[in-house]
């Protein structure tokens, strides 16, 4: 007797394992991401005798309903819905979507793994309860209530174990998807998402499955001190899902080194951060000022642990996104952790300053680090009217950037009104000259304090580029701030005498804190303007920003 065939549908936005063994072992797997419902799918079905029937039809699949043996439901994306419709449009269309086909396919009488109705069901506690107990598990008497006086006599009703409160376990602890679910609608009630497909992503990406180890800064009169957080750790445990599902930037690199490998003996200590995953609210931010649509394709430049990538995947679909990352450690642990939820973006170890022409042209570019300019390749790379988001930011200052490419390899931008900051671009940099021998001493009445203002520290760095600010006590125990570029300059400014002057040193090729006055002058005069107030602009031959006329040409590399 020949064996019926198998024909299995996955709804899944990418091809992972349990595809690829199914096909493997002799099934017809047709792969059905309803994202590309309804501008690239089709569905027609009709109610016959006691069910429905008709078929699906797609770029490259064509099913009957009814020969369907298996729905195999893993995290498709969203629908992807036609541009120029408004937001109630767009919610009535998704509504209708998601009853239309959603309904025909959850009526399909086959063998079902991840039904998504038996998924929400079990999300509800009644459900657990009575599902445990119709299987012969003990459940201990449960009451659900909104009046106290009930509640009240079911504390007080006696225990056969006196000691039921001394001993008892400790509660079962919340699952992290649902820690996930809390983080997207807090994220909606801070206002960082209004896009309710952006809080189905970040309700269905499990940032701690991206963030196993983390470290918390504190800074000290030694410099800054870290102390690691460590899923490997029971003790550690609350702490860690605490702190992943909290908006707050986790640092898991210092000094190139993951943190559980540099403080796996000391929980803890000091140096230079290098790698970290973003604040989830300023994450938000960013992708809504993308504006990405359905079809779009993306390039990220910072993969760092791969979160960002995963909620770019699971709007877009893994086959429009590309994310690169200069560190080779950091990609190939991305690239794992992504594929273990089934998310297949290109992932590539590259300069960022570079981008990746291999998939051009992009229709959006967001950037994770800091650069004090806007990469020339990242504008070639990008088609006319593309989006590019990035930190323009020398070492004192900078705000995010959202340029908008143009025709020639020109772009345009402003720059966005909430403050944010990253860490600066990890590329090879030129080794530092030696100072020159021409040391100055004076005197200054510009507090060093006046860098501690982002709308100054914005202007500041266009006038004293690749300047870096550092802090330290000379050998008489006075207090200094510094600033250094790698041309050898460097400037030293000591606290406040009596009269309110500061000493000064200055060496090197550039007097740096005689740029820093100038810049001051200038931003008083204009009345102390802030980062918004400033436009952007590129050619292939300069980029500059402005304020009312007055131009900053940026050192492009």
């Amino acid at each position: 007797m020949t064996e019926a065939p198998t024909y299995v549908l996955a709804l899944a936005a990418d091809d992972d394992r349990v595809v690829r063994e199914l096909a493997g072992r002799g099934a017809t797997v047709h792969r059905v991401d309803v994202g590309d419902f309804p501008l690239d799918l089709r569905m027609t079905a009709g109610l016959g005798a006691g069910r429905w029937e008709g078929e699906l039809r797609g770029l490259a699949v064509r099913l009957a309903l009814r020969h369907v043996t298996g729905v195999y439901y893993r995290r498709p994306t969203q629908f992807r819905l036609p541009e120029g419709m408004s937001g109630p449009e767009r919610l009535f269309a998704y509504n209708e979507a998601r009853r239309g086909l959603g309904g025909v396919l959850h009526t399909l009488d086959c063998l079902w793994i991840n039904h998504p109705i038996k998924v929400a069901a079990a999300e509800y506690k009644p459900v657990q309860l009575a599902t445990a107990r119709a299987c012969g598990l003990a459940v201990p008497e449960t009451l659900i209530t909104n009046d106290p006086e009930s509640a009240l006599r079911l504390a007080r009703r006696p225990h056969p174990n006196p000691h039921h409160l001394r001993h008892r376990r400790p509660p079962p602890e919340r699952h992290p998807m649902s820690l996930a679910e809390g983080l997207a609608d807090m994220l909606v009630q801070a206002g960082a998402i209004t896009d309710p497909t952006w809080r189905e992503v970040f309700a269905s990406v499990p940032r701690h499955h991206f963030v196993p180890h983390f470290a918390y800064a504190t800074n000290t009169p030694q410099g800054t001190h870290y102390r690691l957080i460590t899923s490997a750790d029971p003790a550690h445990r609350d702490a860690w899902l605490k702190g992943v599902y909290s908006d707050t930037t986790l640092l898991t690199h210092i000094e190139g080194e993951p943190v559980e490998a540099r403080f796996a003996q000391s929980k803890g200590g000091h140096g230079r951060q290098t790698s970290s995953s973003t604040q989830p609210s300023l994450m938000a931010r960013m992708l809504h000022a993308l504006d990405l649509r359905d079809h779009h394709t993306v390039l990220e430049i910072g993969t760092g642990t791969g979160y960002n990538a995963a909620l770019l995947s699971r709007r877009l679909g893994g086959h429009r996104v590309t994310s690169i990352d200069i560190d080779p450690e950091l990609t190939k642990r991305a690239e794992a952790k992504l594929a273990e939820l089934g998310l297949y973006p290109k992932i590539r170890t590259a300069d960022g300053r570079q981008g990746h022409p291999a998939c051009t042209p992009y229709d959006r570019m967001i950037s994770t680090c800091a650069l004090p300019y806007l990469p020339p390749a990242w504008i070639e790379q990008t088609r006319p009217g593309g989006l590019i988001i990035t930190n323009l930011a020398g070492l004192v200052g900078g705000a995010m950037l959202l340029a908008e490419v143009g025709p020639r390899n020109t772009a345009r931008g402003r720059f966005l009104a909430d403050w944010a900051g990253f860490m600066p671009s990890r590329h090879p940099t030129k080794p530092p000259h030696q100072a020159a021998g021409d040391h100055v001493a004076g005197t200054t009445r510009l507090s060093p304090k006046v860098l501690d203002d982002p709308a100054f520290a914005f202007c500041a760095q266009l006038h004293v580029h690749n300047a870096r600010r550092y802090w330290a006590t000379d050998e008489n125990g006075r207090d200094l701030t510094g600033l250094a570029t790698p041309d050898g300059s460097w400037a030293e400014v000591y606290e406040p005498d009596a009269d309110g002057s500061h000493l000064l040193h200055q060496a090197g090729p550039a007097r740096l804190w005689s740029g820093l006055e100038e810049a001051y002058a200038w931003w008083r005069s204009a009345g102390r303007p802030n980062w918004k107030q400033y436009a952007f602009r590129a050619t292939p031959d300069e980029q500059r920003v402005s304020c009312d006329g007055y131009d900053r040409y940026l050192p492009v590399e």
